[in-house]
Order: C-alpha cells, then sequence, then structure tokens
C-alpha cells in the first residue's frame, strides 16, 4: 500500500472514530503517518530535534488552517480564541507524551511557573490578564519555547 492511500485509510478511521474538527483529525492523521524521527527539512528549525521540529510545523500549519476554516464558516472572533486555544493545548499534549521524561518534566516545571498549568495558559487565564481575542489567535499560532533554547532561528 503506497503512503497516499495508507494515509487515505487511516484519515477515514479517523474521522470515523475521532472527535473534534475535522483540522484535529487530519493534524492526527499526519501525526500516525509520519517519523517523528525523521527532520522536517525547514531551515529555521534544523538545529532543534526532530520532534521539536514536527511540533513547530503543526503549530504553523494546523491552527492557521482552523482560524481560515473557522474564519469560512463565519465564526466569532471568541470562537476562534477558543478553539485555537484549545487546539494549541492539545498539540502540546500529544507532543509532551513523546517528549523525553527529563525534557518534559522541565517544560511542565517551567509552564507551571509561568502559567499555573503544566500545559500553558488556558483561554480563561489570558482573558484574565487582558489579551483581546485577536491577541490569543495570534499567540496561539506562535510555537514559543525561545527561552528553553526550543525556539526557532531568527
Amino acid at each position: 500500500m503506497g503512503e497516499s492511500a495508507r494515509i487515505q485509510l487511516i484519515a477515514a478511521y479517523a474521522a470515523e472514530a475521532a472527535g473534534g474538527s475535522t483540522i484535529v483529525r487530519e493534524g492526527l492523521v499526519r501525526k500516525i503517518a509520519r517519523n517523528f524521527d525523521e527532520p522536517t527539512g525547514e531551515p529555521d528549525t534544523a538545529h532543534l530535534p526532530p520532534l521539536r521540529q514536527h511540533y513547530i510545523k503543526d503549530v504553523r500549519t494546523l491552527l492557521p488552517a482552523l482560524e481560515e476554516r473557522l474564519r469560512a464558516e463565519g465564526a466569532s472572533e471568541e470562537q476562534i480564541a477558543r478553539e485555537m486555544n484549545a487546539l494549541r493545548r492539545r498539540l502540546g499534549e500529544e507532543y509532551k507524551e513523546r517528549t523525553p521524561k527529563e525534557l518534559r518534566h522541565i517544560i511542565f516545571a517551567r509552564n507551571i511557573e509561568k502559567y499555573g498549568d503544566p500545559l500553558g495558559p488556558s483561554f480563561q487565564q489570558l482573558r484574565d490578564q487582558g489579551k483581546t481575542y485577536a491577541q490569543i489567535i495570534e499567540g496561539a499560532k506562535r510555537p514559543g519555547g525561545d527561552d528553553l533554547g526550543l525556539g526557532t532561528k531568527k
């Protein structure tokens, strides 16, 4: 079975079995169908471990795609901000599960210290800090991690 056929088959199962948006299911399909030990080939992340490269690539592709779809569907700014924050947290959770234990503990400790939550800021926390919906949307599309040496090359 070719790679394209394999992805389509996985997509069919994922669409039937998985909850959440089409974008989330497509992201899960891509994760199932790819090797996280292989670099993504993106020049500004080549200095990072392959798993981190894939996370950054997903943040850069899945979140803008979700925003575009929600805008096309006429979703409100609040709904877009809520869904993008939720997807970003889900992506973070999925990738943190794959992260080596020692680094995962460092990331969790940093997030708890900085946000009070191991997965980073919640939607409500961002609103309580005075963030606008537009700021939450834009923030969800930035992978972060610069303070841990896990950022992209500028």
